[in-house]
Protein backbone atom coordinates (compact mmCIF):
# COMPACT_ATOMS: atom_id res chain seq x y z
CA UNK A 1 0.00 0.00 0.00
CA UNK A 2 2.62 2.26 0.52
CA UNK A 3 4.45 1.72 -2.80
CA UNK A 4 0.72 3.01 -3.90
CA UNK A 5 0.42 5.82 -2.03
CA UNK A 6 4.00 6.84 -3.07
CA UNK A 7 3.32 6.90 -6.45
CA UNK A 8 -0.65 8.92 -5.90
CA UNK A 9 1.62 11.14 -4.36
CA UNK A 10 3.89 11.32 -7.17
CA UNK A 11 1.07 12.39 -9.30
CA UNK A 12 -0.36 15.41 -7.20
CA UNK A 13 3.32 16.35 -7.51
CA UNK A 14 2.52 16.59 -11.39
CA UNK A 15 1.95 20.24 -10.28
CA UNK A 16 5.42 21.11 -10.28
CA UNK A 17 7.21 17.85 -12.45
CA UNK A 18 5.28 17.04 -16.31
CA UNK A 19 6.94 17.41 -19.40
CA UNK A 20 5.71 17.87 -22.97
CA UNK A 21 7.04 17.21 -26.61
CA UNK A 22 4.59 18.03 -29.76
CA UNK A 23 1.84 20.86 -29.58
CA UNK A 24 -1.12 19.07 -30.92
CA UNK A 25 0.41 15.35 -31.00
CA UNK A 26 -0.23 15.41 -27.30
CA UNK A 27 -4.30 16.59 -27.51
CA UNK A 28 -6.33 13.74 -25.52
CA UNK A 29 -5.90 10.91 -23.03
CA UNK A 30 -2.91 10.22 -21.92
CA UNK A 31 -2.87 7.27 -18.90
CA UNK A 32 -0.33 6.48 -15.80
CA UNK A 33 -0.06 3.26 -15.52
CA UNK A 34 2.01 0.63 -13.14
CA UNK A 35 2.15 -3.10 -13.31
CA UNK A 36 -0.38 -3.04 -16.30
CA UNK A 37 -2.83 -0.89 -13.96
CA UNK A 38 -4.13 2.12 -14.91
CA UNK A 39 -3.41 4.27 -11.98
CA UNK A 40 -5.29 7.18 -13.19
CA UNK A 41 -5.97 9.67 -16.18
CA UNK A 42 -4.75 12.72 -17.84
CA UNK A 43 -6.31 14.94 -20.51
CA UNK A 44 -4.59 17.08 -22.26
CA UNK A 45 -7.80 19.74 -23.86
CA UNK A 46 -7.58 21.31 -27.02
CA UNK A 47 -7.90 24.25 -25.40
CA UNK A 48 -4.78 24.31 -23.39
CA UNK A 49 -6.40 23.41 -20.09
CA UNK A 50 -5.48 19.87 -18.01
CA UNK A 51 -8.42 17.50 -16.74
CA UNK A 52 -7.84 14.96 -14.12
CA UNK A 53 -9.27 13.12 -11.54
CA UNK A 54 -5.49 13.04 -9.72
CA UNK A 55 -5.24 16.40 -9.38
CA UNK A 56 -7.78 19.73 -8.57
CA UNK A 57 -6.73 23.08 -9.30
CA UNK A 58 -6.30 25.88 -6.34
CA UNK A 59 -9.66 28.06 -6.17
CA UNK A 60 -9.07 30.63 -8.96
CA UNK A 61 -6.72 29.30 -10.95
CA UNK A 62 -6.62 26.75 -13.90
CA UNK A 63 -3.99 23.52 -14.84
CA UNK A 64 -2.77 24.15 -18.33
CA UNK A 65 -1.13 22.52 -20.80
CA UNK A 66 1.47 23.55 -23.86
CA UNK A 67 3.65 21.55 -26.08
CA UNK A 68 7.08 22.06 -25.66
CA UNK A 69 9.95 21.22 -27.73
CA UNK A 70 10.84 18.11 -25.74
CA UNK A 71 7.35 17.39 -24.60
CA UNK A 72 4.69 18.76 -22.63
CA UNK A 73 4.75 21.72 -19.91
CA UNK A 74 1.69 21.57 -17.42
CA UNK A 75 1.16 24.72 -15.39
CA UNK A 76 -0.62 25.19 -12.35
CA UNK A 77 -0.49 29.22 -10.85
CA UNK A 78 3.19 29.91 -10.72
CA UNK A 79 4.58 25.98 -10.91
CA UNK A 80 5.12 24.36 -13.59
CA UNK A 81 6.32 20.74 -14.31
CA UNK A 82 7.58 19.54 -17.76
CA UNK A 83 7.14 16.00 -19.30
CA UNK A 84 9.98 14.70 -22.06
CA UNK A 85 8.47 12.72 -24.68
CA UNK A 86 10.63 9.67 -25.38
CA UNK A 87 8.95 7.85 -28.08
CA UNK A 88 6.22 6.16 -26.03
CA UNK A 89 5.90 8.15 -23.44
CA UNK A 90 5.66 11.52 -21.46
CA UNK A 91 7.95 11.07 -18.79
CA UNK A 92 9.33 13.12 -15.44
CA UNK A 93 11.89 10.72 -14.26
CA UNK A 94 12.22 12.79 -10.99
CA UNK A 95 9.22 12.48 -10.00
CA UNK A 96 8.44 8.78 -10.96
CA UNK A 97 5.74 10.36 -13.39
CA UNK A 98 5.74 8.08 -17.21
CA UNK A 99 2.28 9.25 -19.02
CA UNK A 100 1.43 6.69 -21.97
CA UNK A 101 -1.28 6.72 -24.94
CA UNK A 102 -2.57 3.31 -23.91
CA UNK A 103 -4.47 2.18 -20.64
CA UNK A 104 -3.40 -0.23 -18.62
CA UNK A 105 -5.27 -3.84 -18.95
CA UNK A 106 -6.35 -3.72 -15.31
CA UNK A 107 -8.14 -0.64 -13.17
CA UNK A 108 -7.95 -0.44 -9.15
CA UNK A 109 -10.90 -0.69 -9.33
CA UNK A 110 -10.76 -4.87 -10.66
CA UNK A 111 -7.98 -5.37 -8.80
CA UNK A 112 -9.34 -3.54 -5.11
CA UNK A 113 -12.35 -6.14 -6.00
CA UNK A 114 -10.02 -9.27 -6.57
CA UNK A 115 -7.96 -8.66 -3.64
CA UNK A 116 -10.71 -7.85 -1.28
CA UNK A 117 -12.44 -11.32 -2.51
CA UNK A 118 -9.18 -13.46 -1.77
CA UNK A 119 -8.84 -11.77 1.58
CA UNK A 120 -12.41 -12.27 2.78
CA UNK A 121 -12.11 -16.07 2.26
CA UNK A 122 -14.45 -16.11 -1.08
CA UNK A 123 -13.70 -16.73 -4.66
CA UNK A 124 -12.71 -14.32 -6.81
CA UNK A 125 -15.34 -13.19 -10.23
CA UNK A 126 -12.83 -12.79 -12.72
CA UNK A 127 -13.11 -10.05 -15.53
CA UNK A 128 -14.40 -11.00 -18.98
CA UNK A 129 -11.36 -11.59 -20.74
CA UNK A 130 -8.40 -11.32 -18.53
CA UNK A 131 -5.88 -13.43 -17.49
CA UNK A 132 -5.77 -14.57 -13.59
CA UNK A 133 -2.27 -15.19 -13.89
CA UNK A 134 -1.68 -11.59 -14.87
CA UNK A 135 -4.48 -10.26 -12.82
CA UNK A 136 -2.70 -11.88 -10.00
CA UNK A 137 0.73 -10.68 -10.44
CA UNK A 138 -0.82 -6.96 -10.60
CA UNK A 139 -2.55 -7.74 -6.95
CA UNK A 140 0.76 -8.68 -5.74
CA UNK A 141 2.88 -5.97 -7.44
CA UNK A 142 0.45 -3.60 -5.77
CA UNK A 143 -0.12 -4.70 -2.35
CA UNK A 144 3.27 -7.36 -2.42
CA UNK A 145 2.65 -9.75 1.06
CA UNK A 146 -1.03 -8.68 1.93
CA UNK A 147 -2.84 -11.91 1.46
CA UNK A 148 -1.73 -15.87 1.23
CA UNK A 149 -2.71 -16.55 -2.55
CA UNK A 150 -2.40 -20.77 -1.54
CA UNK A 151 -4.48 -20.73 2.01
CA UNK A 152 -6.78 -17.37 0.96
CA UNK A 153 -6.39 -15.64 3.75
CA UNK A 154 -5.67 -12.42 5.41
CA UNK A 155 -1.81 -12.18 5.93
CA UNK A 156 -2.07 -8.82 8.38
CA UNK A 157 -0.57 -5.58 6.45
CA UNK A 158 3.58 -4.83 8.73
CA UNK A 159 1.82 -1.57 9.80
CA UNK A 160 -1.13 -3.27 11.58
CA UNK A 161 1.39 -5.86 12.93
CA UNK A 162 3.36 -3.18 14.82
CA UNK A 163 0.42 -1.39 16.04
CA UNK A 164 -0.35 -4.21 17.49
CA UNK A 165 3.25 -4.89 19.23
CA UNK A 166 3.39 -1.50 20.77
CA UNK A 167 2.88 -1.07 24.07
CA UNK A 168 -0.43 0.26 25.79
CA UNK A 169 -0.85 4.11 25.71
CA UNK A 170 2.01 4.92 23.63
CA UNK A 171 1.69 6.67 20.82
CA UNK A 172 0.74 5.53 17.58
CA UNK A 173 0.39 6.43 13.66
CA UNK A 174 -1.63 4.15 10.80
CA UNK A 175 -2.45 4.98 7.38
CA UNK A 176 -6.08 3.31 6.48
CA UNK A 177 -9.36 3.52 5.29
CA UNK A 178 -12.74 4.32 6.81
CA UNK A 179 -15.39 1.33 6.59
CA UNK A 180 -17.75 3.26 9.05
CA UNK A 181 -18.15 6.30 11.60
CA UNK A 182 -20.24 6.64 14.27
CA UNK A 183 -22.61 9.48 14.66
CA UNK A 184 -20.52 12.92 14.52
CA UNK A 185 -21.49 15.06 18.21
CA UNK A 186 -19.17 17.38 19.97
CA UNK A 187 -16.32 18.02 17.43
CA UNK A 188 -15.79 13.98 17.58
CA UNK A 189 -16.33 11.22 15.95
CA UNK A 190 -15.62 7.01 16.36
CA UNK A 191 -14.29 5.49 13.21
CA UNK A 192 -14.43 2.16 12.08
CA UNK A 193 -11.21 1.69 10.10
CA UNK A 194 -9.27 -1.19 7.93
CA UNK A 195 -6.28 -1.79 5.89
CA UNK A 196 -6.66 -3.86 2.37
CA UNK A 197 -4.32 -6.31 3.42
CA UNK A 198 -6.64 -6.80 6.69
CA UNK A 199 -5.97 -5.63 10.00
CA UNK A 200 -8.94 -3.75 11.95
CA UNK A 201 -8.92 -0.19 13.76
CA UNK A 202 -11.30 1.38 16.11
CA UNK A 203 -10.55 5.47 16.45
CA UNK A 204 -12.75 6.58 19.40
CA UNK A 205 -14.05 10.23 19.76
CA UNK A 206 -11.54 11.16 17.17
CA UNK A 207 -11.30 15.00 17.21
CA UNK A 208 -13.38 15.67 14.16
CA UNK A 209 -14.78 19.29 12.38
CA UNK A 210 -18.62 18.95 11.54
CA UNK A 211 -17.21 19.47 7.78
CA UNK A 212 -14.42 17.47 8.02
CA UNK A 213 -17.13 14.19 9.53
CA UNK A 214 -18.97 14.62 5.92
CA UNK A 215 -15.61 13.36 4.18
CA UNK A 216 -15.36 10.20 6.33
CA UNK A 217 -17.09 8.50 3.89
CA UNK A 218 -16.57 4.63 3.47
CA UNK A 219 -13.73 3.52 1.77
CA UNK A 220 -11.15 7.34 2.63
CA UNK A 221 -7.91 7.06 3.61
CA UNK A 222 -6.86 8.43 6.26
CA UNK A 223 -3.73 9.04 8.23
CA UNK A 224 -4.24 8.93 11.88
CA UNK A 225 -2.09 9.68 15.24
CA UNK A 226 -3.11 8.50 18.96
CA UNK A 227 -2.89 6.48 21.53
CA UNK A 228 -3.32 2.62 21.43
CA UNK A 229 -5.49 2.09 24.22
CA UNK A 230 -7.60 -0.63 26.20
CA UNK A 231 -10.66 -0.86 27.07
CA UNK A 232 -12.53 -4.32 28.40
CA UNK A 233 -10.56 -5.79 25.80
CA UNK A 234 -11.30 -3.71 23.20
CA UNK A 235 -8.34 -1.71 21.79
CA UNK A 236 -8.35 1.01 20.28
CA UNK A 237 -6.63 4.02 19.31
CA UNK A 238 -7.63 7.26 21.49
CA UNK A 239 -7.02 10.99 21.88
CA UNK A 240 -6.06 11.22 17.99
CA UNK A 241 -6.14 13.31 15.17
CA UNK A 242 -6.49 12.72 11.81
CA UNK A 243 -5.89 13.88 7.57
CA UNK A 244 -7.36 12.84 4.81
CA UNK A 245 -5.18 11.26 2.10
CA UNK A 246 -5.89 11.70 -1.16
CA UNK A 247 -5.96 9.35 -3.94
CA UNK A 248 -6.54 5.34 -3.56
CA UNK A 249 -9.85 4.25 -1.58
CA UNK A 250 -10.98 0.52 -0.37
CA UNK A 251 -14.24 -0.72 1.23
CA UNK A 252 -13.75 -4.34 2.50
CA UNK A 253 -15.73 -7.25 2.00
CA UNK A 254 -16.58 -9.17 5.23
CA UNK A 255 -14.29 -11.74 6.04
CA UNK A 256 -16.16 -15.01 7.17
CA UNK A 257 -15.21 -16.02 10.52
CA UNK A 258 -18.00 -18.39 11.39
CA UNK A 259 -15.44 -21.33 11.94
CA UNK A 260 -13.05 -19.30 14.58
CA UNK A 261 -16.03 -18.44 16.99
CA UNK A 262 -15.17 -19.78 20.57
CA UNK A 263 -11.27 -20.02 19.32
CA UNK A 264 -8.45 -18.07 20.01
CA UNK A 265 -7.69 -17.15 16.37
CA UNK A 266 -11.21 -14.85 16.63
CA UNK A 267 -9.41 -12.07 18.47
CA UNK A 268 -7.45 -11.73 15.55
CA UNK A 269 -9.80 -10.28 13.56
CA UNK A 270 -11.20 -7.57 16.27
CA UNK A 271 -12.45 -4.56 14.59
CA UNK A 272 -12.34 -5.82 11.09
CA UNK A 273 -15.58 -6.62 8.92
CA UNK A 274 -16.73 -10.13 9.40
CA UNK A 275 -19.26 -12.21 8.87
CA UNK A 276 -20.94 -14.86 10.53
CA UNK A 277 -23.01 -17.66 9.13
CA UNK A 278 -25.71 -19.80 9.89
CA UNK A 279 -26.44 -18.10 13.47
CA UNK A 280 -29.80 -19.29 15.09
CA UNK A 281 -31.09 -16.70 17.59
CA UNK A 282 -31.54 -17.65 21.12
CA UNK A 283 -34.06 -16.29 23.55
CA UNK A 284 -32.23 -13.36 25.41
CA UNK A 285 -33.53 -13.54 28.61
CA UNK A 286 -36.31 -15.65 30.69
CA UNK A 287 -39.05 -13.51 29.16
CA UNK A 288 -38.55 -15.37 26.01
CA UNK A 289 -37.92 -12.23 23.62
CA UNK A 290 -35.52 -12.19 20.88
CA UNK A 291 -33.27 -9.83 21.71
CA UNK A 292 -33.82 -6.50 24.43
CA UNK A 293 -33.86 -2.85 24.08
CA UNK A 294 -31.23 -0.83 26.02
CA UNK A 295 -33.72 1.84 26.29
CA UNK A 296 -36.83 0.15 25.98
CA UNK A 297 -39.11 3.49 26.30
CA UNK A 298 -37.78 5.16 23.15
CA UNK A 299 -35.27 3.05 21.51
CA UNK A 300 -32.68 5.79 21.61
CA UNK A 301 -30.33 3.47 22.59
CA UNK A 302 -28.47 0.12 21.34
CA UNK A 303 -30.07 -3.55 20.90
CA UNK A 304 -28.95 -6.77 22.73
CA UNK A 305 -29.27 -10.52 20.71
CA UNK A 306 -28.20 -13.37 21.77
CA UNK A 307 -27.13 -15.88 18.49
CA UNK A 308 -25.74 -19.49 18.73
CA UNK A 309 -23.51 -21.62 16.58
CA UNK A 310 -22.71 -25.53 16.91
CA UNK A 311 -24.33 -25.33 20.84
CA UNK A 312 -22.35 -22.23 21.81
CA UNK A 313 -24.14 -18.74 22.67
CA UNK A 314 -22.58 -15.45 21.40
CA UNK A 315 -23.22 -12.25 22.52
CA UNK A 316 -24.27 -9.59 19.38
CA UNK A 317 -24.97 -5.81 19.12
CA UNK A 318 -26.66 -3.41 17.05
CA UNK A 319 -24.60 0.19 18.37
CA UNK A 320 -27.41 3.05 18.18
CA UNK A 321 -24.40 5.33 17.06
CA UNK A 322 -23.83 3.12 13.96
CA UNK A 323 -27.00 2.20 13.22
CA UNK A 324 -29.95 4.23 14.80
CA UNK A 325 -33.80 2.90 14.88
CA UNK A 326 -34.14 3.89 11.24
CA UNK A 327 -31.16 1.70 10.05
CA UNK A 328 -32.39 -1.91 8.01
CA UNK A 329 -30.34 -4.08 10.89
CA UNK A 330 -32.19 -2.09 13.89
CA UNK A 331 -35.51 -2.88 12.08
CA UNK A 332 -33.91 -6.66 11.21
CA UNK A 333 -33.33 -7.14 14.75
CA UNK A 334 -36.56 -6.05 16.21
CA UNK A 335 -38.30 -8.48 13.81
CA UNK A 336 -36.02 -11.45 14.82
CA UNK A 337 -38.13 -14.44 16.69
CA UNK A 338 -36.37 -16.90 18.32
CA UNK A 339 -34.99 -20.15 16.10
CA UNK A 340 -34.52 -17.47 12.86
CA UNK A 341 -31.23 -18.76 11.50
CA UNK A 342 -29.56 -15.64 9.52
CA UNK A 343 -26.31 -14.15 8.61
CA UNK A 344 -24.68 -11.62 10.44
CA UNK A 345 -22.28 -8.96 8.81
CA UNK A 346 -20.49 -6.82 11.56
CA UNK A 347 -17.40 -5.10 12.88
CA UNK A 348 -15.57 -7.12 15.60
CA UNK A 349 -16.05 -5.14 18.60
CA UNK A 350 -14.95 -6.49 22.13
CA UNK A 351 -16.58 -6.23 25.68
CA UNK A 352 -15.08 -8.41 27.63
CA UNK A 353 -15.30 -10.61 25.14
CA UNK A 354 -16.22 -11.00 21.42
CA UNK A 355 -19.67 -8.12 21.24
CA UNK A 356 -19.51 -7.58 17.59
CA UNK A 357 -21.98 -4.17 16.32
CA UNK A 358 -23.84 -5.44 13.57
CA UNK A 359 -24.59 -3.89 10.22
CA UNK A 360 -26.44 -6.64 8.33
CA UNK A 361 -28.91 -9.08 9.43
CA UNK A 362 -30.20 -11.97 6.26
CA UNK A 363 -31.89 -14.73 6.44
CA UNK A 364 -29.90 -17.86 6.15
CA UNK A 365 -30.22 -19.88 2.85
Amino acid sequence: MKKLMALVLALVLALAAVPALGAEDYTGSWYVVVAGITMTQFDFNADGTVTSEAMEAPEGTVITWEATENGVKMTNGEEAVELVYDGTALVNAEAQLSLTREPGKFTMEMITSYFSALTSGETPELPEGIDENELMQAVMAIFGGGFDAAAMTPVFSDQHKAYMEAELDSEVEVETFVQATQSWWDNKITVYAQDVEGGGYFIYNMACSEEDAERLTPGTCIRVKGFKSEWSGEVEITDATFEIVDGFGFEANPTDVTDKLGTDELINYQNMKVSFKGMTVEAYDESGAAFAYKNAENKTDDLYVKLSKDGQTYDFCVEFYLCGQDSDVYKAVEGLQVGDVIDVDAFLYWYNGANPHMISVTKAE
